[in-house]
């Protein structure tokens, strides 16, 4: 959201229309620790 709004958002041409690299690691930094506490916790 923030390289959106500063104009720099990280667009790459590996995978069309799927946004650039850094755009997929802030997905996973975000989603990994989330699906852990799932299942430690919910799963367990």
């Amino acid at each position: 959201m923030m390289k959106r709004s500063a104009g720099v958002k990280d667009s790459s041409a590996l995978i069309p229309a799927h946004g650039g690299l850094f755009d997929k690691l802030d997905s996973v930094a975000f989603a990994a620790p989330v699906l852990y506490y799932y299942l430690f916790w919910v799963k367990g």
